[in-house]
């Protein structure tokens, strides 16, 4: 299904299920029975984006991760899963909550068991946004070693040094509004990333994109996970994006270097 097509059909193409009390939603690749091993991304959504199983990919601009186009920027394998669960207890709750990772955990172990012979588990990579950048976090860390990379977008999230120190070896892109007044810049974003830059290994393998404002919906800066559903292109000219690596080295964002082509370049013990 293109890019170009409706939304509806993008979001048709999301298989439901769920497991160890979790709902999901999830993408698999259309060659996925060919004997290749495909990349799994895991997706975990803000307090308020699962009110209902669904909402965390339709109402997010993640489902544009299922198009052909956005599917065949994951280098090498042209193609990736994309596991999308709805934390327990709706907006009631989130992911942030520590009480979820186990069951999360065993949630993605079984999908990657349904799955065994096309997950590459080399290449297994966390996306949270707000509250889900804080469980992106704490997962990664509860879980060492099976996160080959993370993207942790406006992170409702008060820094822990002994956190990003776990992580050092991690690539970790974080994208972030100096405009956030939910996740505030300076305390949490901002904080996150020169802490990061101070216990981080591989500088030259994590990112730090900012925008100078970002509306989207209710005009809230808070949204920039819509930024990453578009796999950064196509912004406004007057949004003020910028990226850079942790060794202060501005990065270009164009066609052929996303953060999906940054992603699916990953694989666990190959930084």
């Amino acid at each position: 299904v293109s890019i170009y097509d409706s939304k509806d059909a993008l979001v048709s193409q999301w298989e439901t299920g769920s497991g160890h009390g979790i709902s999901y939603k999830a993408f698999t690749p259309d060659n996925s029975m060919n004997g290749q091993k495909y990349p799994l991304v895991v997706l975990l959504h803000g307090k308020y984006s699962g009110s209902s199983n669904g909402e965390q990919v339709s109402d997010t601009d993640f489902y544009r991760w299922s198009s052909d186009e956005f599917q065949s920027r994951f280098d090498s394998t042209g193609s990736a899963y994309i596991l999308a669960p709805r934390c327990p207890g709706g907006d009631s709750s989130s992911w942030s909550v520590e009480g979820h990772h186990s069951d999360l955990k065993k949630l993605i172990d079984s999908f990657i068991a349904e799955h065994s012979a096309s997950i590459d588990t080399s290449r297994i990579y966390l996306i949270g946004w707000s509250k889900g950048g804080a469980g992106t976090v704490k997962m990664a860390v509860k879980y060492p070693g099976f996160f080959a990379a993370l993207i942790v977008i406006a992170p409702h999230y008060t820094v822990n040094e002994n956190h990003l120190k776990a992580l050092s070896n991690v690539p970790i892109w974080l994208v972030a509004c100096k405009d956030d007044i939910t996740a505030t810049y300076a305390t949490m974003s901002k904080a996150f990333w020169n802490t990061l830059k101070d216990t981080t290994n591989v500088p030259s393998s994590c990112r730090f994109t900012t925008f100078e404002k970002y509306n989207y919906y209710d005009s809230s800066s808070h949204y920039v996970h819509h930024a990453v559903g578009y796999d950064l292109l196509n912004q406004p000219s007057d949004c003020g994006m910028y990226t850079e690596n942790a060794k202060g080295q501005y990065i270009e964002i164009n066609e052929s270097s996303t953060i999906i082509t940054w992603l699916s370049s990953i694989s666990l013990g190959e930084i």
